[in-house]
C-alpha cells in the first residue's frame, strides 16, 4: 500500500512539473515572438531624384552602408517600402537622402515604432503618419 502512494506521489509531482514547464515554455516562446515592426513606406516630395537612401540608430555615430534603394532611384512623388529586419530593434532612426545633384539632406529622430509613413520634404522638413 505505502508502494502505491508513493507511486502516486511521485507521478503527481512529475505531471505537474510538466505542466509547469509547457505552461512556462510557452510564456517564453510567446515573449520571443512578439517584434514590433519597423517597416515603413518613404515617400519623396523633395522636387528632386533621390539616388541614395541611408538609415541609422539615432545617435549611432555614422550611417549604415547599405545604400535602402539599391540600384534604383525614388524619383520625386514616388515612393518606396523600408523593410527592416526582425533583429534590428531600434526605435529611434534617422534618414539621409543623396539627391542626383550631389547634395544630400539629412531628417533625425522618426520612431519606427508609431510611424508608418514618412514623407521627406527638401526643406529638411518631414511629415508621418
Amino acid at each position: 500500500m505505502e508502494l502505491k502512494k508513493s507511486k502516486v506521489s511521485s507521478f503527481l509531482l512529475l505531471l505537474t512539473a510538466a505542466v509547469l514547464f509547457v505552461a512556462m515554455s510557452t510564456g517564453i516562446v510567446q515573449a520571443q515572438s512578439y517584434v514590433v515592426e519597423q517597416d515603413f513606406t518613404l515617400v519623396n516630395r523633395t522636387g528632386e531624384t533621390i539616388v541614395s537612401i541611408l538609415l541609422s540608430p539615432t545617435g549611432a555615430s555614422r550611417w549604415r552602408a547599405e545604400d535602402e534603394l539599391g540600384d534604383y532611384v525614388l524619383k520625386h512623388d514616388h515612393e518606396i517600402d523600408i523593410v527592416f529586419s526582425p533583429w534590428d530593434d531600434a526605435r529611434y532612426w534617422d534618414i539621409r537622402a543623396e539627391f542626383a545633384d550631389g547634395t544630400y539632406e539629412e531628417w533625425y529622430n522618426f520612431d519606427l515604432f508609431k510611424v508608418s509613413e514618412i514623407i521627406l520634404n527638401r526643406n529638411g522638413t518631414a511629415s508621418y503618419r
